[in-house]
């Protein structure tokens, strides 16, 4: 529906007069019909601002359907199309309150209208919404994915086409989102349409090449993750054996301590009980008188044996326990567990001071 159509609406819809319409005051209609007629000529005029005004004017005295049908051809010679559309669909509710009974004069044309200016306006949001996604896409390509990512999420809430998701998806991607873009991906293939009349999804190919691409990336990480987490579990379960060894090792040098210090003390003991023995023996023979019975000397005899026994024993028991008390060092010397970077839990070192010279040790018992 052109202006002019309207245009010819509003004016013979002027000749039925406010006075067929309405019951105001004589005073406002004759106003208000002034008002509409001032009007009528500026539009003719093509002077439309100066028209609205006064037709503005007109329905402040007057509320009839006639004056809103005026207004919104104003509107939508000045294009302002919401506006238009407002007016033209509030002309056919009030013309149903006025006239119940009648069907709406022009309707037809109207209702085309509406159709044409809603359509128009469909068209303006559509080119207003395509600039939006080309300005996100450039975002993208330029490396700002994550500006990009937020800008086409509003406008897919707000529009909800469906190509928009592979855009989506592509800012994921890029931001390393991968489960996430692979999910939009198939979002997109599971709701797009066929084209007509190829009946293809459109960006098909590239939809299915990302994802192939994504789920070869993943698996890659995944095999890399579970490289490392075994190398892990490897490292810390030789640790642990380590640490086993170390406290195996540790356990053994303290038994061998102790064993040591115990065998070097009884041979200490066996050796102090020989020599006394042997010593007094010595000294009973001394003092003896050469014609003691030989009863006599066969105790004697017994009593130096016994003692050369124990002095046996006890050097046996001392070299037993000095064996020990090396065994022992050897073992807090040695590096704990086969590590080749800890420190030995004993130092050994010699000590003197010009007469008198022995063996140290330090570190951790």
């Amino acid at each position: 529906m052109k202006s002019i159509s309207l245009a010819a609406i509003t004016l013979i819809l002027v000749f039925h007069s406010f006075a067929a319409l309405a019951e105001p005051k004589p005073e406002a209609l004759k106003q208000a019909n002034g008002l509409y007629q001032e009007g009528q000529v500026l539009f003719r005029l093509g002077k439309t601002q100066a028209a609205l005004e006064k037709y503005e004017l007109a329905l402040k005295l007057v509320d009839k359907p006639i004056i809103l049908l005026a207004i919104a051809q104003c509107h939508r010679a000045l294009k302002n199309r919401k506006k238009a559309v407002f007016f033209l669909k509030r002309y056919l509710a009030d013309w149903k309150r006025y006239y119940p009974d009648k069907p709406p004069r022009f309707e037809v044309e109207v209702r085309k209208g509406i159709e044409e200016l809603e359509t128009e306006l469909a068209l303006i949001r559509k080119k207003e919404q395509d600039k939006k996604i080309a300005e996100a896409r450039s975002l993208q390509k330029m490396g700002k994915a994550k500006d990009a990512l937020g800008a086409l999420e509003k406008i897919y809430a707000e529009t909800r086409r469906s190509v928009l998701l592979v855009d989506i998806a592509h800012c994921h991607r890029d931001l390393s989102n991968a489960t996430k873009a692979i999910s939009i991906y198939r979002k997109y293939l599971a709701e797009a349409e066929p084209d007509e009349p190829s009946g293809t999804i459109p960006r098909k190919p590239e939809v299915e090449k990302s994802i192939a691409v994504l789920e070869a990336r993943i698996a890659a990480l995944e095999k890399n993750a579970r490289k490392k987490q075994a190398e892990e579990d490897a490292r810390v379960a030789k640790l642990r054996e380590q640490e086993k060894q170390r406290r195996s090792k540790t356990l053994w040098a303290y038994v061998t301590l102790g064993s040591g210090v115990a065998l070097a003390a009884l041979g200490g003991v066996l050796y102090g009980v020989g020599k006394g023995k042997g010593n007094n023996a010595h000294n009973a023979y001394k003092a003896s008188d050469i014609n003691t019975p030989t009863a006599d000397w066969q105790s004697y005899y017994d009593d130096i044996d016994s003692a050369k026994k124990m002095l046996a024993a006890g050097y046996v028991f001392i070299g037993a326990g000095a064996a020990a008390l090396g065994a022992s060092v050897y073992f807090f010397v040695s590096r704990p567990g086969g590590s080749d970077t800890n420190e030995s839990a004993v130092h050994v070192g010699f000590i003197g001071d010009g007469d008198r010279y022995g063996l140290s040790l330090s570190g951790n018992f």
